[in-house]
């Protein structure tokens, strides 16, 4: 179709070369794939790209369906993302009064190789990165307080270069559900200290986290 616009445009005898060159690009798809990628360009502003970043939910993720069926396989039943319990833990086994979370090293703010603040907006990414973490440690305190135990297992112990082995990983966290423990994570939060020591995101990173759950 953009060949009947731009033609007509030639009308003199001195123009036919350039409306040749013109048929020629068109003929090949240059002007095409050009104007295919202008109509593909990102539309979206920094701030709303941020915003929709922000609105991508963690349900159902990989990491979470892999864990359901690995415990399903070791004979445990569960019910997901209770809207009763705080914070809607990701699998509940009310057997064992214990509440599972399955955490995104970002979005949780884990200190693991897999979290990194963006390089645009940091201040911005940092501030709702920690009211997350803010809202996770707030429940937990509240599930421990009415009687439940927590599990937290993060992203990076099920898939990344830091992965802790399939099987060793299930029987850490069968022999949790069936012990008494208030609370426990994996990997440990040591170990994820001493891998990262030399891969802080910025200076006193991890000064900052551990000020923020300890207050």
């Amino acid at each position: 179709m953009l060949l009947y616009y731009f033609v007509p445009l030639f009308t003199h005898a001195g123009d036919c070369t350039r409306a040749n060159k013109l048929i020629y690009l068109l003929t090949n798809r240059v002007i095409s794939k050009c104007y295919h990628e202008i109509q593909m360009a990102d539309v979206h502003s920094k701030e709303q790209r941020s915003r929709n970043m922000a609105a991508i939910k963690g349900k159902n993720t990989k990491s979470e369906i892999w864990l359901r069926k690995r415990l399903h396989a070791c004979g445990f039943r569960y019910r997901l993302n209770l809207k009763e319990l705080p914070g809607k833990p990701d699998i509940v086994l009310p057997k064992y009064k214990a509440a599972i979370f399955v955490h995104g090293c970002f979005w949780h703010m884990h200190h693991c190789h897999q979290f990194r603040l963006p390089a645009t907006r940091t201040e911005w990414w940092e501030k709702k990165l920690t009211l997350n973490q803010g809202r996770d440690l707030n429940a937990q305190a509240k599930l421990r307080n009415s009687g439940w135990r927590v599990l937290i297992i993060w992203e990076c112990a099920i898939k990344g270069r830091n992965r802790l082995p399939e099987e060793d990983l299930i029987s850490e966290i069968s022999s949790w559900i069936r012990n008494d423990s208030a609370y426990d994570e994996f990997p440990k939060a040591e170990s994820c200290l001493t891998s990262t020591a030399s891969e802080a995101p910025f200076p006193n990173h991890r000064e900052k986290l551990t000020d923020n759950k300890e207050s």
